[in-house]
C-alpha cells in the first residue's frame, strides 16, 4: 500500500523553478494548486547546481530568475533533497545505463541526474518543461529504472498539471 506522504511528493525541474521566479500564471498557479491540495515540492541536488551554474550566466534574465529561485526556495515551502554517499552509487548507475541505450539525447547528463536523484528519493513524479526529458522514450526509461534498482519516475508538465486541476471560480456573486 502507498504511503499518502511519499505519494504526495512532487520534484521540481531546474526549468519550473526558473518559470515560478518569472512569475509565469501557470507556474505559480501550479505551485500554489498543489501545495493547497497537500503535494509537498522538492528539488534535488543536480537542480540546485544548474541554478547555482545559472547565476553566473550571460542572459541577466536568466541570473535574475536564477538568483530569485535560490534566493526563494524555503519561502515557496519548496524543499531541497540530499543524497548519501551510497545513493550516489544509484545515481551512477542510473546514468550509465540510460547512457549505454540512449534513452536520453546526448550530452543529457544532468537530465539522467535528475530523474535519478528524483527516483532515489522515492518521489513518483518529475514535474519539468525539458523536452529532452519529455520526449524520451518512456518505456525504454521505465526499463533503465528498472534494471538500475529504482522506481520509475513520471514525468509531467507544470502546465499540464495545472490545468488539469486549476479550476476557475464559476460561482455567480449575488
Amino acid at each position: 500500500m502507498a504511503d499518502g506522504q511519499h505519494s504526495k511528493r512532487l520534484s521540481l525541474d531546474t526549468n519550473v523553478l526558473l518559470d515560478i521566479a518569472a512569475g509565469y500564471d501557470f507556474a505559480v498557479g501550479f505551485r500554489d494548486t498543489f501545495q493547497k491540495m497537500g503535494y509537498s515540492l522538492h528539488c534535488v541536488p543536480t537542480v540546485l547546481a544548474e541554478l547555482n551554474a545559472l547565476m553566473s550566466d550571460e542572459d541577466e534574465e536568466t541570473r535574475k530568475r536564477a538568483t530569485t529561485a535560490l534566493d526563494n526556495l524555503i519561502l515557496w515551502d519548496i524543499s531541497p533533497i540530499t543524497l548519501t554517499d551510497a545513493e550516489k552509487k544509484y545515481r551512477t548507475n542510473f546514468i550509465n545505463i540510460a547512457d549505454a541505450r540512449n534513452v536520453l539525447p546526448d550530452g543529457e547528463i544532468n537530465d539522467a541526474r535528475i530523474l535519478s536523484e528524483t527516483a532515489i528519493a522515492n518521489i513518483p513524479v518529475l514535474v519539468t518543461s525539458d523536452t529532452g526529458i519529455l520526449d524520451a522514450d518512456q518505456d525504454a526509461l521505465a526499463l533503465a529504472f528498472n534494471d538500475s534498482g529504482l522506481l520509475a519516475v513520471r514525468v509531467l508538465t507544470a502546465y499540464r498539471l495545472w490545468k488539469t486541476y486549476f479550476k476557475p471560480s464559476t460561482k455567480k456573486k449575488r
